[in-house]
């Protein structure tokens, strides 16, 4: 059967296999190269990423500072000003409920 075929058949089926193997190889080729450029670039861009995470930590970093400079001036704030200013509006309101009760009786009474 095989002295039947003619040996150019042969060759052109060889020879277009040969040519599709080869254009996968140069496909690949093509395929790998690419890759390593954008490894490159993806390379360069997480460096860029990282140093910018570096520069928002230490904003984060700030922020907080200002945080908790901003609670202890309030709680100074809170302990110096705002008790003692609650404390004499409840000895004023002590001292206006003893002159009323002297002056005539509890408020919301009615007689």
């Amino acid at each position: 059967m095989l002295n039947q075929i003619p040996a150019e058949f042969w060759m052109v089926i060889i020879s277009v296999l040969t040519l599709f193997l080869v254009f996968i190889m140069y496909q690949i080729a093509n395929l790998l190269k690419e890759s390593t450029k954008t490894m490159a670039e993806t390379t360069k861009v997480v460096t860029e990423l990282q140093d910018t995470v570096k520069k928002a930590n230490l904003v984060l970093e700030d922020a907080a500072e200002v945080v908790s400079m901003t609670k202890t001036t309030v709680e100074e704030v809170q302990d110096n000003v705002v008790t003692p200013v609650i404390k004499i509006a409840s000895i004023i309101g002590m001292v206006s409920d003893i002159v009323d009760s002297f002056t005539g009786g509890f408020k919301g009474t009615k007689e």
